[in-house]
Protein backbone atom coordinates (compact mmCIF):
# COMPACT_ATOMS: atom_id res chain seq x y z
CA UNK A 1 0.00 0.00 0.00
CA UNK A 2 3.06 2.40 0.92
CA UNK A 3 4.71 1.59 -2.38
CA UNK A 4 1.23 2.39 -4.06
CA UNK A 5 0.88 5.82 -2.74
CA UNK A 6 4.43 6.44 -3.14
CA UNK A 7 4.39 5.74 -6.94
CA UNK A 8 0.64 8.29 -6.82
CA UNK A 9 2.29 10.80 -5.62
CA UNK A 10 5.32 10.81 -7.71
CA UNK A 11 3.06 10.62 -11.00
CA UNK A 12 0.98 13.14 -9.52
CA UNK A 13 4.52 15.66 -8.97
CA UNK A 14 6.09 14.50 -12.04
CA UNK A 15 3.07 15.69 -13.76
CA UNK A 16 2.44 18.96 -12.10
CA UNK A 17 6.32 19.66 -12.69
CA UNK A 18 6.32 18.73 -16.07
CA UNK A 19 2.99 20.32 -16.80
CA UNK A 20 4.47 23.57 -15.97
CA UNK A 21 7.79 22.91 -18.20
CA UNK A 22 5.74 23.80 -21.34
CA UNK A 23 5.82 27.40 -22.96
CA UNK A 24 2.26 28.67 -24.77
CA UNK A 25 2.99 31.31 -27.41
CA UNK A 26 1.09 34.67 -26.06
CA UNK A 27 0.16 33.22 -22.70
CA UNK A 28 2.37 35.29 -20.65
CA UNK A 29 -0.35 36.86 -17.94
CA UNK A 30 -3.63 35.29 -16.38
CA UNK A 31 -4.95 32.46 -14.75
CA UNK A 32 -4.52 28.99 -16.03
CA UNK A 33 -5.89 25.51 -15.34
CA UNK A 34 -3.87 22.66 -15.03
CA UNK A 35 -5.30 18.67 -16.03
CA UNK A 36 -3.54 16.19 -14.03
CA UNK A 37 -4.17 12.47 -15.05
CA UNK A 38 -4.23 10.03 -12.66
CA UNK A 39 -5.17 6.30 -12.67
CA UNK A 40 -7.92 5.01 -10.26
CA UNK A 41 -6.92 4.80 -6.33
CA UNK A 42 -3.57 6.03 -7.00
CA UNK A 43 -3.70 8.23 -4.20
CA UNK A 44 -5.90 9.03 -1.36
CA UNK A 45 -8.66 11.52 -1.25
CA UNK A 46 -6.66 13.02 1.72
CA UNK A 47 -3.48 13.61 -0.63
CA UNK A 48 -5.03 14.86 -3.12
CA UNK A 49 -7.02 17.75 -1.12
CA UNK A 50 -3.69 18.38 0.60
CA UNK A 51 -1.66 18.54 -2.74
CA UNK A 52 -3.42 20.79 -4.32
CA UNK A 53 -4.36 23.12 -1.29
CA UNK A 54 -0.64 23.56 -1.07
CA UNK A 55 0.09 23.64 -4.84
CA UNK A 56 -2.43 26.55 -5.67
CA UNK A 57 -1.61 28.38 -2.52
CA UNK A 58 2.14 28.58 -3.93
CA UNK A 59 0.39 29.58 -7.36
CA UNK A 60 -2.20 31.50 -7.32
CA UNK A 61 -2.99 31.94 -11.26
CA UNK A 62 -3.11 28.10 -11.38
CA UNK A 63 -5.56 25.88 -10.63
CA UNK A 64 -5.41 22.06 -10.74
CA UNK A 65 -7.95 20.37 -12.43
CA UNK A 66 -8.16 16.38 -11.62
CA UNK A 67 -9.21 13.39 -14.58
CA UNK A 68 -9.78 10.28 -12.76
CA UNK A 69 -8.95 7.26 -15.01
CA UNK A 70 -9.83 3.41 -14.72
CA UNK A 71 -8.08 0.94 -16.16
CA UNK A 72 -9.90 -0.97 -19.24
Amino acid sequence: MKNRILAGAIALVSSVALGGCGFIPGSGSGDRTVTVWLMKDSVSPGFLDKFTRSYEEENPSIELEFKIQEWS
